[in-house]
């Protein structure tokens, strides 16, 4: 029996090519068929802010040197405003929220 009417959080974890994103469309074309309202992300970003932070870390393995525990700060900063911007809200309104990796 298939659970109306609530919110539930998806987290697809795994390595590079290990067809998350194959998994990802599969259950988010199911979802649509059987009439659930379906937001798709992923961390880091899934916000303005958390894609700006993304952007950051991106750009420190190329030509900014950050701290290890500097880079895990700005990790959790984007997974905060993630979280509170956009899964936590999405799921008190009945979404699935699916991620890929969290």
């Amino acid at each position: 029996m298939p659970i109306k009417n609530k919110g539930i959080f998806i987290s697809f974890e795994g390595i590079d090519g290990s067809g998350k994103s194959t998994q990802i469309e599969n259950i988010k074309k199911s979802l649509i068929i059987n009439k659930r309202k379906v937001i798709f992300t992923r961390e880091p970003g899934g916000t303005t802010e958390s894609e700006l932070i993304r952007s950051l870390i991106l750009q420190s393995k190329k030509n900014i040197d950050f701290e290890s525990k500097t880079e895990i700060l700005l990790l959790l900063a984007s997974r905060y405003e993630h979280f509170k911007k956009l899964i936590e809200s999405a799921v008190k309104k009945n979404y699935v929220v699916i991620c890929d990796r969290f």
